[in-house]
């Protein structure tokens, strides 16, 4: 991508009144969507469009234990919605979950167990930081998560 073209978007924003940044998750979105298509393209993924116009795809490769864990849990969380909404209605839903669509929740993963993970895949990260990230985002310490439970 050019910088013309994110000067481009950015102007089409201030233009028609369209909140800073839309139309650039707009892009980041597409380029994903683009990225996912590729063969070999990783499950977790995500893209960053700087201000220059160059864009990063951001990926991780999980142990399968943990993101089978993590996909039964978005799994069961996307059922008990399905069903409170049909209690709710009173209309049975016909809805197809797929994977692909499923929400992983991180905040049950333990700090030291991302950290390694990372550093499997040669990111050298301390387990500080990732509490520190966890911290940033306003996800519970580990301990506020298990006292929580």
């Amino acid at each position: 991508m050019t910088q013309e073209i994110v000067d481009a978007v950015r102007e089409i924003e201030r233009e028609k009144g369209i909140e800073t940044g839309t139309l650039v998750a707009a892009l980041e979105d597409a380029l994903l969507a683009a990225y996912k298509k590729t063969p070999g393209a990783a499950r977790h993924a995500t893209v960053e469009l700087d201000d220059q116009g160059d864009f990063r795809v951001y990926s991780i490769e999980l142990p399968a234990d943990l993101e089978e864990r993590l996909l039964d849990e978005a799994r069961e969380r996307a059922l008990d919605e399905l069903e409170r909404i049909e209690q709710e209605s009173g209309e049975k839903n016909h809805t197809l979950l797929s994977d692909e669509d499923l929400v992983l929740d991180w905040a049950q993963v333990p700090d030291d167990q991302i950290t390694r993970v990372l550093q499997s895949q040669g990111i050298q990260v301390t387990r500080r930081t990732v509490a520190k990230y966890r911290e940033d985002m306003k996800i519970p310490s580990t301990h506020q998560r298990r006292t929580k439970s």
